[in-house]
């Protein structure tokens, strides 16, 4: 291959390939064909490097390139450029990515070191990588490296996803693909990948609930400063929730005037209600992109949309909400987001009553996962092929014990963790790395110094949104006033008087009432716009039943049930359909040509 040619492809994305001298390389016709895009493939010391859809980076003057994965990337309140970016590669025992913000990802390539990726902590920019005879690759996209070599479906991984709708840990949809570790290295040459853990997380002691709310409250206004300051043409993200009622608490009175807000409206959802009338109240311009027009898509186009979203997220989680979304942000313009997302982890999400000393155990992981994992996007086991819909909950169960108990003893704490490092990781981040190269999107509440607060502090200190109230009180007592969406006031989780903890008892019993009812229907909650375009994508299938030819030889659906769906016979439900289209895209990557 010469040093560097331009080929077909059809969207954003990376690859980078190394082979052992004399050994035959495989062919990247195939990577290239599901990345998608013009692409341009460069050649340097046996490192080949396919870039889709994005301009090709210059060498700098010591022969070094920099790939930069996301946009925009930040140290704290620094942004970062790209001579930076390679000043971080060059530390000794390689890059150290603690302190960047995610998501983030770089590859930096040296004639005579071969080639290092990097992620960011969190391992929220998704990175993947994989190893064959005499051969090593590192990529954006799963779907590409598993078309480098024979591979096949993950079954055990896709049985997770059937349950949880996301994947767990550093598993992919694709057999021999694996995701690169938070945090960790990995660099190519000879042929062979080296794969450098992350440098060890300083882990502080309890500072008490006074003084993690100030110190937080100082990292997030400094850090919004300075992002307005970087890019004062910025939308905020404004819901009728908390996080992102935290973020408009960081901004300074005086500069809320005049910024632009944006909702994603759908029905029967508040926030736009409620963004529009703190809008008015701070004098800010609020956007509402309305999910109603997915009710004219029509059938071939809401199934194009969702298998582009199960293109965009390797099939690792649900393409129909993704769909839904992007539909209504294509009427947006490409302008710096600030978002906050991932406050889940500052308020016990997973806690389940009061606070007491409790191990980690397999009934407790198990209770857990039954309650809150197993509901909202969990594909019904009467359409799944029974001994398959067995496996995947027993194999389920076993990859969560071992994960929670890697999280050390503390129950409460290990649930944070892995609200942390796997549903923020494998499913927020997937999400997030689907614009990664597209837009620019800063979340605050992702910086490393927020999440070290957050992580010191004692469980009864987060749960029942103490923590994240305090904060929004500190930050603006008057936001912290106004009601949330179907939630008291911020104030009275803050501050639970007598009269308070009676209202708080009752927006909680009503919750628990409420999750209860779903269960014993075994009906999830689907996403906005799923409801939607689920029945068009099911009337795509009927008139088009070869799309799922390969998905029924893979096993997983009963036949009998596709047969039903094909001939009008049965709906699939929004769980069900996604799966169907990321069965459907990935049978279609793992076909030559």
């Amino acid at each position: 291959m010469s040093p560097m040619t331009t080929v077909s492809a059809s969207g954003p994305g990376f690859l980078a390939l190394s082979v052992e001298s004399g050994r035959d390389a495989p062919d990247v016709r195939d990577a290239v064909r599901v990345m998608g895009g013009d692409a341009v493939v460069r050649n340097v010391d046996g490192v080949v490097v396919v870039r889709a859809d994005v301009p090709d980076p210059p060498a700098r003057p010591d022969g070094t390139v920099v790939d930069l994965l996301s946009l925009a990337p930040r140290r704290h309140e620094q942004a970062l450029d790209v001579d930076m970016v390679a000043r971080l590669f060059g530390r000794p025992g390689g890059p150290d990515t603690r302190e960047i913000l995610p998501p983030f990802a770089a590859a930096v390539s040296h004639p005579k070191y071969g080639l290092t990726v990097a992620a960011d902590p969190l391992g929220y920019r998704q990175v993947y990588h994989r190893s064959g005879d005499g051969w090593a690759a590192v990529s954006t996209s799963a779907r590409a490296l598993a078309t480098c070599g024979p591979s096949g479906a993950d079954r055990r991984a896709l049985g997770t996803q059937a349950l949880m709708g996301w994947q767990v840990g550093l598993h992919t949809p694709f057999e021999a693909v694996r995701k690169l570790p938070p945090g960790a290295s990995l660099t190519l040459r000879g042929g062979a990948a080296q794969l450098e853990p992350a440098p060890p997380a300083d882990r502080s002691g309890r500072p008490g609930l006074d003084r993690a709310v100030a110190d937080a409250a100082a990292v997030l206004r400094a850090h919004v400063h300075a992002v307005i300051e970087d890019h004062p043409d910025l939308i905020l993200q404004l819901t009728g929730g908390q996080d992102s009622r935290i973020l408009l608490g960081a901004i300074a009175p005086a500069r809320r005037k005049g910024l632009e807000v944006m909702t994603l409206a759908s029905p029967g959802n508040p926030d736009a209600d409620i963004a529009a009338a703190l809008a008015r109240r701070f004098g800010m311009i609020h956007r509402t992109v309305d999910l109603d027009g997915l009710r004219d898509v029509d059938p071939e186009e809401a199934h194009d949309l969702a298998t582009a979203a199960a293109v965009r997220l390797d099939c690792s989680a649900n393409p129909i909400a993704l769909a839904s979304v992007s539909w209504a942000e294509a009427q947006l313009d490409r302008r710096p987001r600030l978002a906050g997302l991932g406050g889940e982890f500052a308020r016990g999400f997973y806690y389940l009553g009061p606070y007491r000393a409790a191990p980690v155990t397999r009934a407790r992981v198990r209770r857990l996962a039954e309650w809150r994992m197993f509901t909202n996007e969990s594909v019904p086991d009467e359409v799944l092929d029974p001994r398959f819909a067995s496996r995947a909950r027993s194999d389920t169960i076993d990859l969560l014990s071992d994960t929670f108990a890697g999280y050390g003893s503390s129950w409460f704490e290990a649930t944070d963790e892995f609200y942390l490092m796997e549903r923020m990781h494998r499913w927020s981040g997937v999400l997030a790395s689907t614009t990664a190269l597209d837009r620019i999107t800063i979340n605050p509440m992702l910086d490393d110094r927020f999440l070290a607060v957050a992580r010191s502090l004692h469980p009864r200190d987060k749960q029942n949104s103490l923590f994240l109230s305090r904060l929004s009180c500190f930050l603006d007592e008057e936001l912290s006033s106004i009601p949330l969406d179907g939630r008291p006031a911020p104030r009275v989780f803050a501050y639970p008087d007598l009269a308070n903890r009676a209202r708080l008892a009752a927006s909680t019993a009503q919750k628990i009432a409420g999750k209860a009812r779903q269960r014993l229907a075994r009906a999830g909650r689907p996403a906005a716009g799923t409801s939607a375009l689920t029945p068009k994508i099911a009337e795509y299938y009927r008139g088009s039943g070869d799309a799922l030819a390969g998905v029924r030889e893979l096993g997983f659906f009963r036949s009998e049930w596709i047969d039903d769906v094909i001939r009008g016979r049965a709906t699939p439900d929004p769980a069900s359909a996604a799966m169907l289209v990321n069965l459907e895209v990935l049978t279609s990557a793992l076909r030559p040509g």
